[in-house]
């Protein structure tokens, strides 16, 4: 139980360093280390959403933020946390309509992530001699 301790802290110091480089996906990593072993880990599943949210993942946000404020609904980084998702799906709305005037671009996307970049423009056919 010690070593799991000792192994969940050394994860999560390392994810909170990565999250201040901007290391996002070793960061949310870290945390998922954590979170095999340990579910319920207050400070990875917040880390994992602060992780989630710097990668646009807004759902996954969301429910690791949610997951919190479900262990301890006072967590008011959590609260601050599922704000910062609310108002990331509400830019990127205000985006959509601007560019598209509104329209679903494509389907399978909503307010849960925006729509991928468009593919490059592909090369034209080599002429033949």
């Amino acid at each position: 139980k010690e070593r799991r301790a000792l192994a969940s802290a050394l994860y999560l110091n390392r994810a909170a360093a990565r999250l201040e480089l901007k290391e996002f996906k070793g960061a949310l990593s870290d945390c998922d280390e954590v979170l095999e072993r340990e579910p319920l880990h207050i400070k990875a599943l917040y880390r994992r959403g602060r992780c989630c949210l710097e990668m646009d993942d807004w759902p996954a946000a969301k429910k690791a933020f949610a997951s919190v404020l479900e262990i301890d609904e006072n967590n008011k980084d959590a609260r601050r946390g599922l704000q910062r998702v609310r108002d990331a799906v509400r830019r990127q709305k205000a985006l959509d309509k601007a560019r598209f005037g509104g329209k679903t671009v494509a389907k399978g996307f909503s307010e849960a992530r925006p729509a991928p970049a468009a593919p490059a423009a592909a090369k034209p056919p080599e002429p033949t001699p």
